[in-house]
């Protein structure tokens, strides 16, 4: 798997997973993208196909959120896939001296419920109609000690 610094044009070419296409269809999704170019994030490719994006945008510092987005491809690569998320994740972590990472997931979306907890995630909260759609989201955090 190839790692490379995320450019928005990576999200607004990738081939989302059917449970994604909310988020790419929505309306913002290109300022969403716009915003976390300036993130810390990167996209991964796997025989030169787009797999997906993450990274971190800091809210402030020592703490900061994390976003993933993946393509319908990441099913032919998905150890690797989950290996590198994890990796280069906590290798941000660690670089920006985050102390706490964030992030939100849709309550009806398990895969990415179970895709967030396999990177260390915990789920503190349930967030009641934040989504655009009015639907409700869990809040994850990756607490350091």
């Amino acid at each position: 798997m190839k790692i490379i610094p995320f450019k928005i044009e990576h999200a607004l070419s990738l081939n989302v997973r059917p449970v994604d296409e909310k988020i790419k269809d929505h309306p913002d999704f290109e300022k969403w993208a716009k915003l976390n170019e300036d993130s810390i994030g990167f996209s991964g490719f796997y025989n030169d196909a787009l797999i997906g994006c993450a990274g971190v945008r800091k809210l402030w510092d020592g703490v900061g959120e994390a976003w993933l987005l993946c393509s319908q491809d990441i099913v032919k690569v998905p150890v690797s896939a989950i290996k590198n998320i994890k990796n280069y994740l906590d290798k941000i972590i660690r670089k920006q001296g985050f102390w706490r990472v964030q992030a939100h997931v849709r309550v009806d979306n398990p895969v990415n419920i179970k895709f967030i907890q396999m990177f260390g995630f915990k789920v503190e909260a349930k967030m009641e109609k934040f989504n655009p759609d009015k639907t409700d989201s869990y809040l994850f955090a990756k607490v350091i000690k």
